[in-house]
C-alpha cells in the first residue's frame, strides 16, 4: 500500500503555477524548478517549489521561521 502521509497531502493542495523559465535558469544536467505555490499552516505562509523531476520541496526559510514562531 502506498498511502501518502500528511505532508504530501498538504503538497497536493497546492495550487502550482508554472515559473517563468529563462536558459539561464535550465540546467539540463540538474534540477531546476519548473512550478511554485505556498500553502499556510497556521500564521505561517511556506513557500513550495516543484522541480523538473517531480520532487517537491518547500523553502528552508520558511520551515525554519515555522519552528521558530511563538
Amino acid at each position: 500500500m502506498n498511502e501518502k502521509v500528511p505532508i504530501e497531502r498538504l503538497l497536493d493542495a497546492v495550487a502550482w503555477g508554472p515559473v517563468a523559465l529563462t536558459s539561464e535558469l535550465i540546467n539540463p544536467d540538474g534540477l531546476y524548478t519548473t512550478h511554485a505555490g505556498t500553502m499556510h499552516i497556521g500564521d505561517i505562509t511556506f513557500r513550495c517549489y516543484q522541480l523538473n523531476n517531480n520532487m517537491r520541496l518547500i523553502d528552508a526559510e520558511d520551515v525554519e521561521r515555522f519552528f521558530s514562531a511563538k
